[in-house]
């Protein structure tokens, strides 16, 4: 559904239940099924016209939590670039990965991490606080810069009969829904692309 005069390009989806080293950016048939009643986590990436999302979730019987959403603008030959993202060598510690989830935007890789509560830009650490959503705008060069911070409701709760209705890609899907749904609820995310809207970065 298009927002603000964006229309979704197409939707991405990782599914990555344990939250492991964060994957490349993969396609929506690489999933494994996830009975509700499970507890784990999921991370994945939605591209737009003009910007990316990325967003790591985890999940219990109840529903899913939003751990974070990262939205990324800029250039699109930055946000499109046929070059693959290399993971930053600090995303492993004596060679053990972190345990970051997310996703890619362009040559960006984003992951964040529980343990610490940090979304990682490449090797740029951003603590999250009490936000749950971070802003990040490309200058002209493909540098990414922290535009602003944003928090929405993490719970979304699903209902049991839906649950056993679904499979996980659906559920996913359905998640995405909501989870754009609070994104453009929120002033600030709604600011941030209306910037992008009008010729900004």
């Amino acid at each position: 559904m298009p927002h603000h005069g964006y229309t979704k390009r197409h939707v991405v989806v990782i599914i990555a239940f344990a939250l492991i080293a964060l994957p490349v950016r993969a396609s929506v048939g690489q999933t494994t099924e996830h009975p509700c009643g499970a507890h784990g986590g999921g991370s994945g990436g939605m591209e737009f016209d003009g910007y990316d999302l990325v967003y790591s979730v985890s999940t219990d019987p109840a529903g899913f939590t939003v751990n974070s959403v990262v939205l990324v603008r800029g250039p699109i030959q930055f946000l499109r670039s046929a070059v693959a993202p290399v993971r930053p060598r600090s995303w492993t510690v004596n060679g053990v990965p972190r345990g970051l989830a997310g996703g890619t935007a362009g040559k960006l890789s984003i992951g964040h991490e529980r343990r610490t509560n940090t979304t990682w830009i490449d090797s740029a650490q951003v603590p999250m606080g009490e936000n749950n959503v971070l802003l990040v705008s490309l200058d002209s060069g493909g540098v990414p810069h922290v535009a602003g911070r944003a928090r929405i409701e993490p719970q979304i709760l699903e209902s049991q009969a839906a649950c056993d209705a679904s499979t996980m890609v659906e559920r996913q899907r359905w998640m995405s829904g909501v989870l754009q749904a609070r994104l453009h609820a929120t002033q600030a995310v709604r600011d941030f692309l209306d910037e992008l809207h009008a010729g900004g970065h």
